[in-house]
């Protein structure tokens, strides 16, 4: 499904902006013209700390569409017990760090 959005942030949190989807068919075998959906869509989105909602409302371009769309995406971030310390590159398990020093050391005579 193309897409396309071009949107003008307002503040850290809010953005409003038009929005382009279409939905040709399968790969290969494109529906015809008169039975392809293509909504353009005038919305926003809501940031908060864990919560984004993105809203609009649009018009159908095509035949194939629906003369009136509204769209409504609720987005919760789940938590995670990783601090962005650990997020920044892998780190070897201890277990891994134990093995790789002793044979580093080279062979015990």
């Amino acid at each position: 499904m193309p897409a396309a959005r071009l949107a003008r942030t307002l503040s850290k949190d809010l953005a409003f902006g038009l929005e382009y989807y279409t939905a040709l068919g399968r790969p290969g075998s494109f529906l015809p013209f008169e039975q392809q959906a293509a909504p353009i869509v005038r919305g926003g989105r809501l940031q908060d700390r864990d919560v984004d909602v993105d809203f609009g409302l649009g018009y159908g371009l095509t035949p194939g569409s629906d003369r009136l769309v509204a769209k409504t995406i609720l987005t919760y971030a789940l938590p995670v017990a990783a601090s962005r310390r650990t997020l920044r590159g892998m780190k070897t398990p201890p277990t891994m760090k134990a093995a790789m020093q002793q044979s580093s050391a080279g062979p015990k005579c």
